[in-house]
């Protein structure tokens, strides 16, 4: 009998461990990516209403800018080099999200890509042809989203700035 209940409590302790693990996976700033995606997920279920996303409704710290850089905007070195980071660091087929609070970086996250097609749950901001970067403020940082199906890839979302 004592056996069996060892068992039992060794059973619930596993339990209980897997379960907690999952929790602080799914809670912790494992990716910036990611929490934008769960945060798309959880409130734009059918996306039959306008979808809007508020970056300072994901953020836990306090920020004046975020950067967002396309792929291969590593070769845009004085806007790296004006926040402190070294362009030679990167590589170049990465896509970067940076916050910034009085010039110090807070976040940087550097973001899988794919240079043929876009990788599932994907996120792409209204950054135009041409153009290596955008930067936005708490103000700024409003956008809708709309999401593609993905065919073959997955999902993906594009968030598009909402004019002031």
């Amino acid at each position: 009998m004592a056996d069996f209940i060892s068992k039992k409590y060794i059973w619930v302790g596993v339990m209980l461990c897997v379960l907690a693990g999952s929790i602080i996976y799914r809670i912790m700033d494992y990716d910036f990516e990611h929490k934008i995606v769960n945060w798309i997920e959880d409130r734009c279920v059918d996306f039959s209403d306008l979808c809007v996303i508020k970056m300072t409704d994901l953020t836990s710290f306090r920020w004046d800018e975020m950067y967002f850089f396309e792929n291969g905007a590593i070769y845009n070195a004085p806007a790296l080099e004006a926040l402190g980071l070294r362009p030679d660091q990167y590589r170049f087929l990465e896509r970067k999200i940076i916050f910034v609070e009085n010039k110090k970086v807070i976040l940087h996250d550097e973001l899988d890509t794919h240079i043929e097609h876009g990788l599932p749950n994907q996120i792409y901001f209204d950054v135009f042809s041409g153009e290596d970067y955008k930067v936005y403020t708490p103000q700024t940082a409003i956008f809708t989203v709309q999401k593609n199906t993905g065919g073959d890839y997955g999902p993906t979302y594009y968030l598009t700035r909402v004019s002031n």
